[in-house]
């Protein structure tokens, strides 16, 4: 019999983030699993589990020093910006004075110049955790770095968007709440490099859906169609949407094993992890992967499915006719279609070692 494994919790155990920190250095340290549970392992030299598992908790560290640095772009922006414009509104100041609306200029582009200081110090950070966390004592190769500098001129579109939104005070979410969902994004990075980090053709990964009441992603009405498509849960997709089970399963709803699993290799085809803005929920998200040993039983479907989004989002502020980006604020739509184009053309996809 073997003896039991004690983990110390630390003070802010009862954060959402560090109990899902805790449930993966459960994962990763538990070694007397039922076999069809044990991770397998493809990496020749993997990392010990405690170095995967605290990969996780430096993450989360880095992440939460990012949200403040958000939080604290935006607020300075917001405060600014509001002062001048209830200024202009109320005739304080002459609101054709060009003096002010290019000072408002000018701090748009030093908002967006501080979040890219910030994607440059994170986004190559959060992937390498990943990569920690997935087992591989490594750094970025050629092709990671070059996905990483994708996501970062992508993620640069939504931040100049957003901006523009705060300076001329345009949007519907709480700006507060809005700069939240930009610290979330940093977790697709941390999935990606988790995913890269072993793509070995007896390496396989499990979508988790996040345990949170009704199966509901955080933030959202109902669980997200695309997570709950991908994780294979086939009741949210009837009961929510309506779509029956056989006819999912077919299509391959949950992988070929419809269950959630997915070689690692899959997955990177696919081009998705959790916190993807390729997902209906995006940012919302709070799935998690977990490496997991091949299925026993036999796949439902010997050849991978793509895997498209079932409710595919639009740019924030904009929407899309016939084919077309149309802006649907009223200032700087012209720059606003250029960050939308710009943001279509760097979504993230798959780019193979060379």
């Amino acid at each position: 019999m073997s003896s039991p494994m004690r983990v110390y919790a630390p003070d802010d155990w009862d954060r959402s983030d560090v109990a899902l920190g805790l449930l993966e250095l459960a994962d990763v340290l538990l070694e007397t699993r039922p076999p069809e549970e044990q991770l397998q392992k493809a990496l020749k030299n993997p990392l010990p589990a405690y170095e995967r598992a605290n990969a996780r908790r430096t993450f989360l560290d880095i992440q939460g020093a990012y949200r403040d640095n958000v939080q604290e772009i935006i607020g300075t922006l917001d405060d600014f910006a509001g002062t001048v414009q209830d200024a202009m509104k109320t005739r304080r100041l002459d609101p054709g004075d060009k003096a002010f609306t290019g000072l408002l200029d000018r701090m748009h582009l030093r908002a967006t110049a501080q979040f890219q200081h910030s994607f440059r110090m994170t986004y190559p950070a959060a992937f390498e955790l990943g990569l920690r966390a997935g087992g591989a004592a490594r750094g970025m190769a050629p092709n990671e770095r070059r996905i990483v500098e994708r996501a970062i001129v992508n993620e640069r579109q939504y931040a100049k968007n957003f901006s523009t939104d705060v300076v001329w005070r345009e949007g519907r979410m709480q700006y507060s709440k809005r700069a939240d969902l930009y610290a979330n994004a940093l977790e697709e990075l941390y999935w990606l490099g988790f995913v890269y980090a072993d793509l070995s053709r007896d390496r396989y990964i499990r979508w988790i859906m996040a345990p949170t009441p009704f199966g509901k992603n955080w933030g959202e009405h109902k669980p997200c169609i695309d997570c709950s498509w991908i994780s294979g849960n086939f009741a949210a997709l009837k009961r929510y949407w309506g779509i029956d089970t056989d006819e999912a399963k077919k299509a391959g709803a949950g992988g070929r094993w419809g269950n959630g699993t997915y070689l690692a290799q899959e997955l990177a085809r696919m081009a998705v992890v959790p916190q993807s803005g390729k997902l209906s929920c995006t940012t919302k998200c709070k799935c998690r992967l977990k490496s997991v040993a091949k299925p026993r039983k036999e796949p439902a479907h010997h050849r991978f499915l793509p895997w498209e989004s079932q409710i595919p989002k639009t740019f924030t502020g904009t929407v899309e006719m016939d084919g077309e980006v149309v802006v649907d604020r009223e200032h700087k739509t012209k720059r606003r279609r250029k960050y939308a184009e710009t943001a279509e053309a760097t979504e993230h996809k798959h780019v193979r070692r060379t």
